[in-house]
């Protein structure tokens, strides 16, 4: 089975439809995601991969929010590494982390899930 999104996935859910022979669109769909809200999550993603990998089968919706570029805090990769996500979705996150980092390019940022996001955010200094 697939552990992530491709490039037709996406076309598809620009065109409000989902891909029904991809375990990842039909779960997400009975889960009650809709192709605009798999883009607004999954779509940034695709600026910076081919493939958009998804952190378990049966994902709860609604996601959280996005937000703001920000600091990565040490133990977001810790977190991220010691969870149960499915482990390409843990390494593609880890990635993005630290190109983030490493390059400070908002697209890295943004490519990361909303979950990761809200992880790093409610880290306190």
């Amino acid at each position: 089975m697939d552990k992530y999104f491709c490039k037709e996935c996406l076309g598809l859910w620009h065109k409000e439809k989902f891909m029904l022979c991809c375990p990842g669109c039909v779960a997400h769909r009975d889960a009650g995601w809709t192709p605009e809200t798999l883009l607004s999550v999954y779509g940034p993603m695709f600026k910076v991969s081919d493939r958009a990998y998804f952190p378990s089968l049966s994902r709860i919706y609604p996601p959280p929010s996005r937000t703001k570029p920000q600091h990565i805090k040490p133990q977001t990769y810790t977190w991220l590494k010691s969870s149960n996500f499915l482990s390409e979705f843990k390494q593609q996150q880890t990635e993005f982390l630290t190109k983030y980092e490493t390059n400070d390019n908002p697209d890295f940022w943004y490519a990361l899930d909303p979950i990761v996001h809200q992880y790093n955010k409610k880290l306190n200094f």
